[in-house]
């Protein structure tokens, strides 16, 4: 198990979900996932851990509207950031503002409309645990056009987006250096808004979507076999979506 104290700029490196029902999310997410909680600031936020490392939070929303999961983006900061999203097309829904001595982030939406979040790291690097059973394994957008986001991506945070061919879909990498940090596919389904879904890790993807099941959920994907491993996708009973992923280990 190895810790994270940097993410590379541009690389996912943290995720809220936002729910207004903290106690039925900390139920669902310690019964599926193990996590355990804290109280962080005041009883709207609340940091997950696995053993001792912080994978996650649970937040209260700024707005009304449905629960979700928010994946951030690891800036070197965030101000100018913010002004490079505005060049490239993007909008910014929260400015950037301190958390406590963590951080300091903003939220900003690409040209598509997919709300994603900045993280300037300061005390708190982001996730200190990543790619492990019952943590964040991949960040990847849902999206109506590929190309728009893609572009945006490249424009304001240097991600250099690679398309290649997978299971006979066209899918797109980004990538800092020669590493694939978070993709960008398609939506499959007409009318659903473009977004970031949240990929967690499993060692048995059918043991955890059943557990997910059991605790509540709906299972929105069957688990299914695909050529980096198996996969599955789940929203949870306050309606926030994500998926599972069991990785096939390198070099297998």
């Amino acid at each position: 198990m190895s810790i994270r104290t940097s993410y590379p700029h541009g690389t996912p490196n943290w995720l809220e979900l936002h729910t207004d029902d903290h106690t039925a999310a900390m139920a669902f997410y310690g019964g599926l996932f193990g996590w355990r909680f804290d109280a962080l600031e005041s009883d709207a936020y609340a940091r997950a851990y696995v053993s001792d490392a912080v994978v996650a939070a649970i937040s209260t929303p700024d707005h009304a509207g449905p629960s979700a999961w928010l994946g951030y983006l690891a800036v070197d900061d965030v101000d100018a950031a913010v002004r490079a999203v505005g060049d490239a097309g993007g909008r910014v829904t929260v400015p950037p503002h301190d958390r406590a001595d963590r951080g300091r982030a903003a939220l900003i939406t690409d040209p598509t409309e997919a709300p994603v979040g900045l993280w300037q790291a300061h005390r708190q690097p982001g996730a200190a645990l990543v790619g492990e059973p019952a943590t964040m394994a991949w960040f990847e957008l849902l999206t109506d056009d590929t190309d728009a986001a893609s572009a945006f991506y490249q424009q304001a945070l240097g991600l250099v987006p690679h398309t290649a061919e997978l299971d006979g879909i066209a899918w797109t990498t980004l990538h800092v250096g020669d590493d694939a940090v978070a993709g960008v596919v398609g939506k499959r389904v007409t009318g659903s808004p473009n977004r970031w879904n949240l990929y967690f890790a499993t060692d048995d993807i059918v043991a955890t979507t059943r557990r997910a099941a059991d605790l509540g959920a709906t299972i929105t994907a069957d688990p299914v076999i695909t050529a980096i491993g198996p996969m599955a996708g789940v929203r949870d009973p306050s309606g926030a979506h994500f998926s599972l992923w069991a990785p096939i280990p390198p070099g297998q």
